[in-house]
């Protein structure tokens, strides 16, 4: 692929490139998780559904390199520490759904900083001589730089000061971009 060319030529071993690669698909599978509501005992406990969604947790879990019960439990319930001692309590359906949410985007943003640190480490960039755009000549060399172009929010009421917002933001993207294109 591209990506993993680009990577190799930027030093990046074939083991770290798989590790990536597994943690992204970790994250996808992540997505595809449903967690419902059983009632236990007239309370409200989440758990992942069956066929396609538990599939999915296995297979997150196995990339993951963790156990599909731990992964599930990590999910599904909450472990409060009371006195000397631990106690495992179901979380709600709303509730897991936000774990899941979470654990997926930590995951999705580690890996995007480690591979943005490995990029900015890696020794075709780190031994640059800085000189080049936005680098200036201070030997700082060159970075990896990002803006992002969705900023616009959606709310069903958008006040002034968000119309404001997203205008300066699309101004920024306006001046970034003419920056980096017309180079």
């Amino acid at each position: 692929s591209e990506i993993g060319a680009a990577l190799e030529l930027l030093g990046t071993p074939r083991a770290t490139q798989w590790q990536a690669w597994r943690v992204l698909a970790a994250v996808l599978r992540l997505g595809n998780v449903v967690v419902s509501a059983a009632a236990d005992g007239g309370t409200e406990v989440a758990r992942v559904d069956e066929g396609e969604s538990a599939a999915s947790l296995e297979a997150a879990a196995q990339l993951l390199g963790v156990s599909h019960t731990a992964l599930s439990s990590a999910v599904t319930t909450r472990c409060l520490k009371a006195g000397g001692e631990f106690i495992q309590t179901p979380q709600t359906c709303a509730a897991a759904a936000e774990v899941r949410d979470g654990l997926a985007k930590a995951l999705y943003s580690r890996l995007f900083d480690r591979l943005v640190a490995a990029i900015n480490d890696s020794p075709q960039v780190a031994g640059s001589d800085g000189g080049g755009e936005g680098g200036g000549g201070s030997g700082a060399g060159p970075f990896v730089g990002l803006l992002d172009i969705f900023g616009f929010e959606d709310f069903e009421s958008n006040s002034l000061e968000q119309l404001l917002i997203n205008f300066s933001n699309e101004h920024l993207q306006a001046i970034f971009n003419s920056i980096i294109f017309s180079a």
